[in-house]
C-alpha cells in the first residue's frame, strides 16, 4: 500500500522538475548527463580556530535521483563532480563540495522516498 506521504513527495518532485527547474549538464570525468535541476542555497555557521563564527553558503541543486545516470548506471553525487548551467552565451560551472562540519556534499530532500537529491556546490568558473 502506498502511503499519502510517498505520493505527495513524488508529486512535489515532479512539480519541481516540471515548473521550477532548468536544463543543466552533470559531469563526472568523461561521463555526463543532461538533466533538469532546480537551484537553492544552504547556509551553515561554523566557528574558526579563533572562535569567530563564519557563514558558508553553497549553491544547491535539486535533482530527481532517478535522473542521475552516468554510463547507464544510476549514481549518487561525488565530491568533484561538476554541474554546468548555460545562460545565454555564458556557461557557469559548479563543483560538488562538502559543507563545513557534519553536512555531506549531498542529501535526500526527504528520507522516506529518496526521490530528490540536494547537491551542495560552489561556483568555480563562468565563461
Amino acid at each position: 500500500m502506498v502511503n499519502l506521504f510517498d505520493k505527495a513527495a513524488k508529486w512535489v518532485a515532479a512539480q519541481t522538475k516540471a515548473h521550477a527547474s532548468q536544463s543543466v549538464v552533470y559531469r563526472r570525468a568523461d561521463a555526463f548527463v543532461p538533466l533538469s535541476a532546480a537551484t537553492g542555497e544552504s547556509e551553515q555557521d561554523v566557528q574558526d580556530t579563533d572562535g569567530f563564527t563564519m557563514t558558508h553558503t553553497s549553491v544547491d541543486w535539486l535533482i530527481t535521483a532517478a535522473d542521475l545516470v552516468l554510463n547507464d548506471v544510476t549514481v549518487l553525487p561525488e565530491v568533484g563532480d561538476l554541474i554546468e548551467q548555460t545562460i545565454g552565451a555564458k556557461t557557469f560551472t559548479y563543483k560538488v563540495l562538502s559543507m563545513e562540519g557534519d553536512e555531506k556534499h549531498w542529501r535526500y530532500t526527504e528520507e522516506i522516498t529518496k526521490t530528490m537529491l540536494r547537491v551542495h556546490t560552489k561556483l568555480v568558473s563562468n565563461s
